[in-house]
């Protein structure tokens, strides 16, 4: 009998804990509440790590567009600081031009002004190439010069768009020459690219650093007065029957940019 009404006892708190877990979970579907205890848990499980890895893989792609920017922005710098230097140069190359315009000889030859294009050494002869040619009636023979009438050299060959200017310091300049404060006559000559040379000057005459020497205007196309340099170094020729001096030259062959070209004298 006691068994009994324990086993009864046991049966009838498990009958009110079922009901009590029905009407918790499974309003009146137990079936849903038994499976709601079960997979609830699981499906919060589930969503909690698909949070977690999603907020990483946006993480990662979020690292990856900042990667794609910083790229772009650096190669968008690099570009800009490209088009800033040459903004400055265009600019500094029109201060220059504009300076070198205002030192143009005006009033004795008909000029034509030219870019320089390119250069080259050329078998010991030191080669400019100009943007004009017989387009612009450029021909050979006719004298290159900078600001007010220095010269630089001859033109060598000519194409219809551009020419070649052999520069003064060539192997082939031969040039009458006059040392201007003494109106002493001699010859100036290249030095293979390496610099001038006056020659031929007489033992009689006064030649001392410092003199200018110019074009005398005799045996060639070059007119008179044009300033070829400075006497440097005096001295004697080898036969010791001539005076001799290097020359210093006034221009820098390295920034020649805008010549003239002695067309002409008026």
């Amino acid at each position: 009998m006691n068994q009994n009404k324990k086993r009864n006892g046991i049966i009838f708190f498990i009958f009110l804990v079922i009901v009590s877990l029905v009407l918790t979970f499974g309003r009146w579907n137990p079936v849903g509440g038994i499976l709601k205890i079960v997979f609830v848990p699981v499906g919060n499980f589930f969503s909690t790590l698909g949070v977690f890895f999603g907020s990483k893989f946006e993480f990662l792609f979020s690292i990856d567009e900042i990667k794609k920017e910083n790229e772009r922005l650096y190669y968008e710098n690099l570009k800009l600081q490209g088009q800033k230097v040459a903004i400055e140069e265009l600019k500094k190359e029109n201060d220059d031009l504009r300076k070198e315009l205002n030192l143009a000889p005006r009033s004795d030859y008909e000029l034509e002004a030219a870019l320089v294009i390119g250069r080259d050494l050329q078998l010991g002869n030191e080669i400019i190439h100009i943007n004009k040619g017989s387009k612009s009636g450029i021909e050979v023979g006719m004298p290159v010069i900078v600001e007010k009438g220095i010269i630089v050299g001859v033109i060598k060959s000519v194409e219809i768009n551009f020419s070649t200017v052999e520069l003064l310091v060539g192997q082939e300049t031969l040039i009458g020459a006059e040392v201007q404060e003494t109106a002493a006559k001699g010859v100036v000559i290249g030095m293979y690219g390496t610099g001038v040379k006056l020659d031929k000057i007489s033992q009689k005459e006064n030649l001392s650093q410092g003199q200018s020497v110019i074009t005398s205007g005799l045996g060639g196309s070059f007119p008179r007065g044009l300033l070829i340099g400075y006497v440097n170094q005096p001295g004697v020729s080898a036969d010791g029957l001539f005076q001799n001096a290097t020359i210093s030259l006034p221009f820098d062959l390295e920034k020649l940019r805008l010549v003239w070209v002695i067309k002409r004298e008026k």
